[in-house]
């Protein structure tokens, strides 16, 4: 969604160091699983996460 995309010339890989959606960061399927694991519910871990 108009963030910029990086390729590697070596393996062909794509990349961007800008997410449109929380969710595709690195890291926050981590953070969601810790959440639970620790007793969060849904909706607080959404609104924790924005």
């Amino acid at each position: 969604a108009g963030h910029q995309r990086y390729l590697c010339s070596h393996c062909r890989k794509t990349w961007q160091l800008q997410f449109t959606y929380t969710a595709s960061q690195p890291g926050t399927h981590q953070k969601i699983i810790d959440m639970a694991m620790n007793g969060v519910g849904c909706r607080a871990t959404a609104r924790i996460m924005g």
